[in-house]
């Protein structure tokens, strides 16, 4: 069917039947866009991992507890994102920042924290994990969804 894209201003087909069970969806159209984007400086999360790695031993999500390097082996080694509590995007220009200020989290929690504007807190997102972990926990069921069952 088609629809119409409001941001583009445009229709574009979205979906066009091949069978009754099959879609194909259109995808990777090219779109021309004007941004402001905000420099980071790369020595702060250098820092900010530094001093984590020196204090814990080890680079670990401060939400969930995620190590790459535990999961994916030596290509995860030191890898994780930098969080800026206080959003780039709401900084008035350039401003110093403090590396006790950054927060280390994995991609997904990254993720979570920015999926509301304003970002979720640090402590609302722990939070909701640790209850997660609790009613999985009370449940005692091994597996979290049916997905990881029929790898069993």
């Amino acid at each position: 069917y088609t629809w119409y894209d409001r941001r583009q201003g445009v229709e574009a087909v979205e979906r066009v039947d091949i069978e009754e069970d099959a879609f194909i969806y259109a995808e990777g159209k090219e779109i021309r866009q004007t941004r402001t984007l905000r420099q980071r400086n790369p020595r702060l999360t250098d820092e900010a991992k530094s001093r984590y790695l020196h204090e814990h031993g080890e680079l670990r999500c401060e939400i969930c507890g995620t190590s790459f390097e535990e999961v994916y082996g030596a290509i995860g080694e030191g890898y994780i994102e930098a969080h800026h509590p206080e959003p780039l995007s709401e900084m008035d220009g350039e401003q110093f920042v403090d590396v006790d200020g950054i927060v280390l989290l994995c991609a997904n929690c990254h993720r979570m924290v920015h999926r509301k504007s304003p970002p979720f807190s640090i402590e609302a997102l722990r939070q909701a994990v640790e209850s997660q972990r609790k009613k999985k926990k009370s449940y005692g069921s091994e597996y979290p969804n049916k997905r990881d069952q029929n790898r069993a």
